[in-house]
């Protein structure tokens, strides 16, 4: 039982130093080795550093169409990755630390750090929740991992076995010394024959029971290593406690606790424009009212942009206000940073009352948050001031979280400006981020109007622009509108065209979709498609990890060569 308290012990203690010094020995990985993932928008991706003794791991939402690799290991039972992200700024650090397994871990919410006015997140008006101050980019934990797997008892178990061997390690030479003076019949105390008395040494009066008591070398030595490793423990965690403290500045930990007098000392001490700003951003965070309505009249118009928006951003809207009265936004980017906030923090009626009140710089950078979380009479306005130049010059990406009725009245007023070559390209991008969004409605919407244009008088317009749209439909699984296009194109007598283009280019995911949506390329240019495989199968031959959907592709279209070329041998 003294073994295992001590492995127990040792065990924490291994797992507390190794959040709080970091040791970084071992390789980092990133991304994890495993499948390529490349559907995860709006799931879970990671980064990952391991060590001899222990797993960090960095979990975001994946926001981009990016190829990330996602370990095929099943997640850890405490892992967030477990469950669906709640919100799209989501984001994580999960420890795991332990040797030989992962005995503790820690998990800590990185999206509500402490507010930074310089923060890029902020700049581009993230909802960062300020709920408590600590390190604005950790690189470790800021609290020492309490929570236990079911490996603390393995980890207890092997630390407990390791401890009883340097134990007998120890020990050894004391006991095979020992064994030989008892094999030589000796008294181990001081040396006397004790041949004819083996119990008891007729020179010094030696016992052997007394030399053989059970509790000094099982018990006591144990013992002593237990409270040794306990005080050890205590000891580190009074010396390291300072690596988990929060590197608060005076100012902004009265901001935080409200010490409006101290507040206003460090202020007429001279604090810096940024310190003041930290501290009100602070005071808002934790509904410091009079903190922060005597800091706002010290901030610097550099960093009241941020501030305003940790107001409303936590939902203070009166203070954002009160904030507003004494900042002037004459280029009307500031104001841009305040809507997207207000949107995201669910203030829409905040929102609409600075669309309608104050000049907006560039109105197309409300969009992407506006098709998320802006009210239908709102998305009206906003869309209403889009001009030509405006159009689809922005993120369709932002299309895959988009309110379905938000997203009708952009594509209302945005088709028909756009140059129906621009148009279509947009929609069929819109199309693939809405399949990986797994949006079947935002895709039927989008369809609607891709169908219009398909159908328009003139397909001259985009025809030039056919591969690149064919390809995009293809990856987002709409072979029913590439069926149109080939129709489309087949009635105005330019499909040979971009068969020929497809072919000459080496445009592989053009000549795929075309041969499965019904177009006989091979029959058109056998030389050509046996010539593009030729390259496309040396391309691939010299790829450590090819996409299976190449592989399949490019055994397909050979399969349809060796048939061709079967019936043209026949017909010979």
């Amino acid at each position: 039982m003294c073994f295992l308290a001590l492995g127990a012990v040792s065990t924490v203690a291994l797992c507390w130093l190794a959040a709080g010094v970091r040791v970084e020995v071992g390789t980092w990985v990133w991304p994890p080795e495993g499948r390529w993932d490349g559907a995860g928008i709006g799931r879970w991706c990671s980064w990952e550093g391991r060590s001899w003794c222990a797993t960090f791991r960095w979990l975001s939402v994946c926001t981009e169409l990016e190829d990330r690799r996602a370990s095929i290991e099943a997640w850890p039972a405490w892992s967030r990755v477990r469950g669906e992200p709640r919100h799209w700024a989501d984001e994580y650090f999960e420890g795991a630390y332990g040797w030989p397994w992962d005995a503790m871990w820690h998990r800590e919410d990185q999206a509500r750090i402490r507010f930074m006015p310089s923060d890029a997140q902020v700049d581009i008006g993230l909802p960062v929740e300020v709920v408590s101050a600590g390190r604005p980019y950790p690189d470790r934990p800021s609290a020492l991992p309490t929570h236990l797997t079911w490996a603390f008892i393995g980890d207890t178990v092997v630390h407990a076995v390791l401890w009883y061997g340097l134990l007998q390690l120890v020990r050894g030479p004391g006991r095979l010394l020992a064994w030989r003076r008892r094999r030589r019949r000796t008294c181990v105390r001081c040396g006397y024959d004790c041949s004819a008395t083996p119990r008891r040494c007729p020179e010094c009066g030696y016992e052997v029971a007394a030399r053989q008591s059970p509790w000094r070398p099982a018990i006591g030595l144990p013992a002593v290593l237990v409270i040794l490793g306990a005080a050890a423990l205590v000891g580190f965690a009074a010396v390291g406690r300072d690596r988990f403290v929060s590197d608060e500045d005076p100012i902004e930990r009265a901001a935080r606790l409200g010490d409006i007098d101290i507040v206003r000392d460090i202020v007429a001490r001279g604090a810096s424009s940024f310190d003041v700003a930290i501290a009100a951003s602070s005071a808002a965070a934790h509904d410091q009212r009079e903190v922060f309505r005597a800091l706002v009249t010290s901030i610097d118009s550099e960093y009241a942009s941020g501030v305003i928006i940790a107001a409303i951003a936590n939902g203070h809207v009166e203070l954002a206000r009160e904030a507003l009265r004494q900042v002037s936004d004459d280029d009307g980017v500031m104001t841009v940073d305040l809507i997207n906030t207000a949107l995201d923090a669910g203030q829409t009626d905040l929102a609409s009352e600075l669309f309608e009140s104050r000049f907006v710089l560039a109105p197309e950078d409300l969009v992407s948050r506006a098709l998320r979380s802006a009210p239908p009479d709102l998305m009206r306005r906003l869309v209403a001031r889009l001009d030509s130049d405006a159009t689809f010059h922005f993120d369709a990406s932002s299309w895959s979280v988009a309110r379905r009725e938000n997203l009708e009245i952009l594509l209302e007023r945005l088709v028909p400006l756009a140059e129906d070559e621009l148009a279509l390209s947009c929609l069929a991008e819109a199309l693939e981020w809405a399949r990986l969004a797994r949006r079947a409605d935002l895709s039927e919407v989008v369809a609607a109007h891709m169908r219009r244009l398909i159908d328009g008088p003139d397909c001259s317009r985009w025809s030039d622009r056919a591969p690149g749209i064919v390809e995009t439909l293809w990856s987002s699984g709409r072979p029913d509108l590439i069926v149109r296009i080939i129709a489309r194109l087949r009635e105005d007598g330019v499909l040979d065209a971009i068969i020929t283009h497809a072919v000459d280019f080496g445009r592989y995911e053009t000549i795929m979709a075309l041969i499965h949506c019904g177009v006989d390329v091979v029959a058109f240019d056998p030389d050509g498609v046996r010539a593009m495989c030729d390259t496309w199968e040396a391309e691939l031959a010299n790829d450590p990890s090819p996409w299976l959907s190449e592989v399949l592709s490019l055994a397909a279209v050979r399969a349809r060569l060796a048939e061709f070329d079967a019936a043209s041998a026949g017909g010979d």
